[in-house]
């Protein structure tokens, strides 16, 4: 709330800082209205939960608000978050700040790709189906790999993933020990070979010598 004034009515306040920083927190307590200021969005819910009876869209619950700042991050990442909804990620508890840099740092190029890859599946062809199921895992992936929870479906299908991708990795391995196995046994009978040549020149010279 800016003013000085209190008033008895549910946010009946004109204008609501919602942030997570400590720094509005000090300058409100410097200035005297440390009372009327709060960093904890969760505090207005709770009020709007007194209310109750509120049905809206998510983006216009957040206009509630009337956090200029705040409305235009979630606008700008709404596309994003909405395909992380619809993949079954909970986002619950995550920070904007933190989802912002998730999604610059990886997490949008794995949606965009997914995205693609639905549009082409439309066609119904074998290939296209396959992969946007491979980008659909991939997006999982990812967002296990960043601490993103999913829902109680997908984690199965995620340790199932895992468990997949360590026996691959099990093969892999395997397959590089037989091939360095190959590599040595392959020394070894060049290195036999060459005994062997040696001492048939050997034999061929006492050979002559007699």
């Amino acid at each position: 709330q800016s003013s000085g004034e209190i008033t008895d009515e549910i946010l009946g306040g004109c204008c609501y800082l919602i942030t997570s920083s400590s720094k509005y927190i000090r300058a409100t307590k410097k200035i005297g209205i440390r009372d009327v200021v709060t960093a904890r969005p969760q505090t207005l819910v709770a009020l709007l939960d007194v209310i109750g009876g509120i049905k809206i869209e998510p983006k216009d619950f957040i206009r509630l608000f009337e956090n200029p700042l705040l409305i235009n991050a979630v606008q700008q990442a709404w596309d994003d978050v909405e395909a992380l909804l619809d993949s079954g990620i909970d986002l619950q508890d995550k920070s904007l700040p933190r989802l912002r840099w998730d999604l610059d740092q990886e997490l949008h190029l794995k949606i965009s790709a997914l995205a693609e890859a639905e549009l082409r599946a439309e066609t119904a062809e074998e290939a296209a189906m396959v992969t946007a199921d491979n980008e659909f895992t991939e997006l999982l992936k990812s967002v296990s790999a960043r601490g993103y929870k999913s829902i109680p479906e997908l984690e199965v299908f995620l340790t199932a993933l895992k468990a997949k991708d360590l026996k691959a990795e099990d093969m892999e391995q395997e397959y590089n020990e037989l091939l360095q196995r190959f590599g040595e046994l392959e020394t070894e009978i060049d290195h036999f070979g060459k005994r062997k040549q040696n001492y048939l020149k050997r034999v061929a010279r006492k050979q002559k010598k007699s």
